[in-house]
C-alpha cells in the first residue's frame, strides 16, 4: 500500500480487491502458504481481542496485541493490514508522550 494511512481511518474494498489481496499474500511456497492462512484465519480473534482492549481502555495490551500483529503481518508481507497497524502503533506512541507531557 503506497498511501499513509491515519489510525482512525475506515478502508473500504470490494470483493474482488479482497480476494486479490489474499491471492497475493498467498503467492508463497505451499509449506508458507500454510502459516499465511493460519495467519488469516487469527485475524479475527486478534482483532476482537484488540477491541476488547479498546474498549476496556487498557492500552498497554493493545499497544502488545498490535505490537504482535503488526510483527505477523509485516512479516508475511500483509502490507494492508500492516500499514494500519503502524499508523495505529504511532497514534498510541503520540497519546502515551502527550499523556507523559501533561
Amino acid at each position: 500500500m503506497e498511501k499513509n494511512i491515519e489510525a482512525n481511518e475506515v478502508i473500504e474494498l470490494t470483493t474482488q480487491e479482497a480476494h486479490e489481496m489474499v491471492d497475493r499474500w498467498l503467492q508463497f511456497d505451499e509449506e508458507m502458504a500454510d502459516l499465511v492462512l493460519l495467519a488469516i484465519k487469527e485475524l479475527e480473534s486478534r482483532m476482537k481481542h484488540m477491541e476488547e482492549a479498546i474498549a476496556n481502555k487498557d492500552a498497554n495490551l493493545l499497544k502488545e496485541l498490535t505490537h504482535s500483529l503488526k510483527g505477523v503481518t509485516g512479516n508475511f508481507h500483509m502490507d494492508e493490514i500492516y500499514e494500519i497497524l503502524v499508523a495505529v502503533d504511532q497514534y498510541l506512541k503520540e497519546i502515551k508522550h502527550r499523556s507523559k507531557c501533561s
